[in-house]
């Protein structure tokens, strides 16, 4: 049962995700931790199955989780700010509702590496990624199995800096546990709620002034999916948001 402070907040944001919301709590609920945290999921009015799995893994553990269910749908910017602002621990993470972790120690390395170590305002680590094929070709940019694992398309390093991050090395989603810093009352570098890049300009934020630590091991998977948010917009559109991300800072 989490203390009313906790010492991490776990963030959840999910859209239409009834396939993979179930691993990606169960997931969480396996960490293995000497500390207690606290799990906020932001569903944003999916028109599926999601929202009733949340509810039965909040009777389950009505402690533990909370639950911000959204009666029309605001897109995931407007809806991860919400989420993140409910966050009470002095660490946090966050995993989109199609993400899983898949170590169960994950949380306990990477809060002893960030207690131990107060000049890194994060830690992160490598995704395998699981290819869903799309036959419909319904999706605009999809990677079809080009790649197995985050690694093989970003360069890290275990020092990270912003300087890596602007590179477009992307960090993936659920992989970062980070000091619970960011400024988010009109700071952020990505304003439009279209905003295609929300968790890349998120990172930026959370790195600025800082470095990140990465472990070189897979702990996390992503599913690249053809219903994924950020599979249907076209490619070029993704671009003009990074530039516009990039002219904001």
């Amino acid at each position: 049962m989490p203390a009313n402070n906790p010492l991490l907040s776990v963030v959840i944001v999910t859209y239409n995700h009834e396939k993979f919301i179930g691993n990606a709590i169960a997931g969480i609920l396996n960490q293995q931790v000497n500390f207690d945290f606290e799990i906020i999921i932001g569903d944003d009015a999916s028109t599926d199955n999601t929202q009733n799995i949340l509810r039965d893994y909040k009777q389950n553990n009505p402690v533990k989780i909370s639950l911000l269910l959204s009666e029309k749908n605001e897109g995931p910017y407007k809806n991860g700010l919400k989420v993140l602002r409910q966050c009470k621990g002095k660490y946090a993470t966050w995993l989109d509702g199609d993400d899983h972790w898949t170590y169960p120690q994950k949380l306990q390395s990477q809060v002893d590496f960030l207690e131990a170590n107060p000049d890194y305002t994060g830690c992160f680590h490598d995704a395998k990624i699981i290819h869903e094929p799309d036959i419909n070709e319904t999706t605009k940019n999809q990677s079809q199995g080009e790649f197995k694992f985050y690694s093989q398309f970003n360069v890290y390093h275990a020092e990270f800096y912003p300087w890596h991050l602007l590179k477009r090395n992307l960090i993936p989603t659920a992989s970062l546990v980070f000091r619970n810093q960011i400024p988010l009352e009109g700071d952020l570098p990505c304003h439009d709620p279209r905003c295609l890049s929300l968790n890349w300009a998120l990172h930026l934020m959370i790195i600025k002034g800082g470095k990140f630590r990465y472990f070189n091991e897979v702990w996390s998977v992503y599913n690249d999916h053809p219903g994924g948010i950020s599979k249907k917009a076209p490619l070029n559109a993704f671009k003009l948001s990074n530039v516009a991300i990039l002219k904001s800072l």
